[in-house]
């Protein structure tokens, strides 16, 4: 089964952690939070990556980062295809559509541990 035809049968978030997908192919996934607000594929966060590669050696000034970055309010499916999540911090304008997720988790077959 390619990647394109694989949809979740199964979605565990843990809020403050990670969130864990089991695949229709019998594959597991685990996606680290910072990992999946990092990949964001907003308009806006795109454009922020793509200004970071442009100029990787760009000082960035500190800025307190919320407590709530990197911790999920809500999530939910769009149609077939993607998940909506809602960041603690009011983000909440990346579809993670089915292969972006696929690609960022770290995987196991089922049922093989």
């Amino acid at each position: 089964m390619s990647n394109a035809q694989v949809t979740p049968i199964e979605l565990d978030l843990d809020r403050t952690r990670e969130l864990r997908i089991r695949w229709s192919d019998g594959v597991d996934s685990v996606i680290g939070l910072q990992a999946l607000r990092e990949a964001c594929p907003c308009a806006e966060c795109r454009a922020i990556r793509e200004q970071r590669e442009q100029n990787p050696l760009r000082v960035v000034a500190a800025v307190d980062r919320p407590s709530d970055l990197f911790t999920v309010r809500d999530a939910e499916l769009v149609g077939n295809y993607a998940l909506r999540i809602v960041w603690a911090d009011g983000h909440a304008t990346g579809m993670y559509d089915y292969p972006l997720l696929r690609s960022l988790g770290s995987s196991k077959s089922g049922g093989s541990e």
